[in-house]
């Protein structure tokens, strides 16, 4: 009886827990140059992304939408007046209300051939309108709030919508760095994050990474932090007090904390990806095992309450020095007490697996890099094969509480945090039912190598025409 009770285990008992299985893949077309970058839900049943798809050496941008909560259709996406568009970022207010950002370039050189556009949709991503399309710099990021207000930053600067127009805010001083990323908190509160890039040569790596405040909606800046050994590609912060950071120095992840509104910082330990044997088909099949690796860079951070959150990173494998060669493992990982402690979800990898046949590599060798996750309960993380995962609980957690939650006595604070969202400056107290009453702002490290190849090709034609002009 024993005998038979253990071997019961072995077979059964492994089998149920892969069906357990809380993950499913909803997209995917081959290609280790497709890559999800920028993606938006609403709701378990909606959402949004934009991708690159290479063809024969030619890179597209392709829209996609989810309107019914199991799988993506293609989307149309604005058409400009020029040659061709290189769309940026896209962020929804709600399951009808979105904009869509990107660079309109027209050929041959003329004046003003290069422009920033800004596009609204009224019907889900169905079709698209001109708002703005005067703005003085390429639009890379952009948050929402479900109340209709719009904030977005360039690499330089930071915008607000007001009417049909995307004003500039208050002039940041960073010198010869860049912004990477924003989050609001409220329409009045936010932070935009940033540093040193990698340049085109590898010469330059990530680092002198910076915060800055604002408590007027973007009117006025101060540093909350600046020189740092890497490059902020996320942020999100619970309340004025308690943050997180993330991102790269080129070669090591990083994802930092703060429990005192930025004067002290905390590394926090990450999960190494585990030990990976791996099948590669070429003429004749071979096995490849990857040893445990830490993640090589921190693309996106969310948290539901002051103990719950996620967070999306990737390892890399193999031709690190140069990105767009560059092979990545995903390090999709969580936290139940405020980061003390961080682990690598055991299921999402099975679904990346066992569809098509292109490849020599299996799909679990893909970068994940863009996340939206609407509550614990569902969320997404796209990249690398045009790939969307999306994760559906099992068993349902608790939702958090309406609001921006004080933290007072959590495990990743200390008895001085307090909720301070209310200090004259018309703050509100947030309305969201995943937890925050921030922004629904971006969770992505950025652009991917292709796109990244693109946009330095669209920056110089736009260099070279107003050499010509």
């Amino acid at each position: 009886m024993q005998r038979f009770f253990l071997l019961f285990c072995l077979l059964v008992i492994p089998s149920l827990s892969f069906a357990n299985t809380s993950w499913t893949r909803v997209n995917g077309q081959e290609g280790q140059d497709n890559w999800v970058f920028s993606m938006d839900a609403i709701d378990p049943n909606t959402a949004w992304f934009i991708g690159s798809v290479s063809n024969n050496g030619n890179t597209e941008i392709k829209g996609f939408r989810m309107t019914n909560g199991t799988s993506f259709s293609s989307m149309t996406l604005p058409v400009g007046g020029g040659t061709m568009t290189m769309f940026t970022d896209l962020r929804f207010v709600d399951t009808q209300v979105g904009f869509i950002t990107g660079m309109d370039i027209s050929l041959p050189f003329k004046a003003d051939f290069s422009t920033n556009i800004l596009w609204r949709t009224t019907n889900g991503g169905g079709s698209w309108e001109l708002v703005d399309d005067t703005i003085d710099e390429m639009i890379i990021r952009m948050a929402a709030f479900p109340t209709g207000e719009l904030f977005a930053v360039s690499d330089k600067s930071f915008y607000g919508l007001s009417g049909n127009t995307l004003q500039k805010g208050g002039a940041v001083s960073i010198g010869d760095l860049s912004i990477s990323t924003l989050h609001m908190l409220t329409p009045y509160m936010g932070y935009i994050a940033g540093g040193q890039g990698r340049n085109e040569e590898s010469t330059q790596l990530p680092g002198r990474g910076f915060v800055f405040k604002t408590v007027d909606g973007g009117a006025n800046w101060v540093p909350v932090v600046q020189e740092l050994p890497f490059q902020v590609t996320a942020i999100w912060f619970i309340n004025e007090n308690i943050g997180y950071i993330g991102g790269d120095d080129g070669t090591n992840g990083y994802l930092r904390v703060t429990v005192d509104g930025g004067q002290t910082w905390s590394d926090q330990t990450l999960p190494l990806h585990p030990e990976l044997t791996i099948d590669i088909e070429l003429p004749f099949k071979f096995s490849q095992t990857i040893d445990p690796l830490p993640p090589s860079s921190i693309s996106a951070i969310r948290f539901f309450d002051c103990e719950r959150g996620v967070a999306l990173g990737m390892a890399c494998t193999g031709s690190c020095d140069t990105p767009d060669e560059a092979s990545y493992l995903t390090i999709f990982m969580r936290t139940y007490d405020g980061g003390i402690t961080w682990v690598m979800d055991p299921d999402y990898e099975a679904v990346m697996d066992g569809w098509g046949q292109m490849e020599m590599m299996p799909k679990v060798v893909s970068g994940m890099q863009a996340m939206s996750f609407v509550s614990p309960n569902n969320g997404l993380i796209g990249g690398q094969n045009l790939m969307v995962l999306q994760y559906t609980a099992d068993s349902p957690e608790e939702l958090p509480e309406p609001g921006i939650p004080s933290c007072s006595g959590s495990n990743n604070t200390n008895n001085s945090t307090t909720n301070n969202t209310n200090n004259g400056t018309g703050f509100n107290d947030g309305s969201e039912s995943s937890g925050c009453g921030c922004a629904h702002a971006g969770q992505s490290r950025g652009f991917s190598p292709a796109v990244l190849f693109m946009l330095s090709l669209f920056l110089g034609f736009v260099a070279l025409g107003r050499r010509y002009s």
